[in-house]
């Protein structure tokens, strides 16, 4: 569920985060993890358990390249991608 927060909350949460403003990188992100499942599977290769895993990068870097795409369109971002960007690290942290 996406969280509601308030406008004065959101400009709270905002300050220092952003993502790095290169959608193409983040497009090629994604393309890069949809093509190992393909290749994988090609090879033989059975990606199982990590499937999901696989498909929530593909999800993360889309969602990066939308919000690199709005902040180069000068775009005031959506307080759910505010709280995504503020929480990076720790969600980045469980790649590990």
């Amino acid at each position: 569920a996406i969280k509601r927060v308030k406008p004065a909350v959101a400009k709270r949460i905002a300050r220092g985060h952003y993502v790095d403003p290169c959608p193409e990188v983040f497009q090629k992100l994604a393309a890069d993890a949809l093509s190992l499942e393909k290749e994988a599977s090609a090879l033989g290769f059975s990606i199982g358990s990590y499937k999901a895993r696989l498909d929530d990068f593909v999800r993360l870097f889309q969602r990066l390249e939308r919000i690199a795409t709005d902040e180069l369109m000068g775009k005031a971002l959506a307080p759910a991608d505010l709280i995504l960007l503020s929480g990076i690290d720790s969600i980045l942290d469980k790649v590990d």
